[in-house]
């Protein structure tokens, strides 16, 4: 099943509607259903936030698992599914994180110089008209 059905079904099943989905998301309802439609996607954070939601894994979302586990019966007890290893979207959130902290410190470098410019040329001025005024 591609995303936006495995989205679809676990939003159902977690009996959430779209509207409430998309509130508890802080997105528009019409981007709820935008990912349902397979549109568009979610990033990174609001997929996270949606397996927190729905209580889902990633994995389940995204289709990527390896498949439902097998029937108990014949071989006994099924294996337990181990953990979504969820260490992808940790290191993308991890990404996306550092490239805003390099931003920010990308634009208040670039504004403390321009402050430090606006502060040399006030000054230069206020020196000029020091040295042009006569002495009392």
């Amino acid at each position: 099943m591609s995303f936006g059905e495995n989205l679809r079904q676990a939003r159902r099943i977690a009996g959430l509607p779209q509207d409430e989905l998309a509130a508890a998301l802080d997105v528009s309802r019409q981007a709820v259903s935008k990912w349902e439609m397979d549109q568009t996607c979610p990033d990174v954070n609001n997929l996270i936030k949606l397996c927190g939601l729905l209580h889902v894994s990633a994995d389940e979302l995204l289709g990527t698992g390896t498949g439902p586990a097998p029937a108990e019966g014949a071989g006994g007890p099924a294996a337990p599914v181990p953990a979504p290893d969820s260490g992808a979207l940790k290191g993308a959130a991890q990404l996306n994180f550092m490239k805003r902290v390099f931003t920010m410190g990308c634009v208040l470098a670039a504004a403390g110089a321009v402050l430090a410019v606006a502060g040399l040329t006030g000054l230069g001025i206020s020196f000029r008209k020091r040295k042009n005024k006569p002495n009392a």
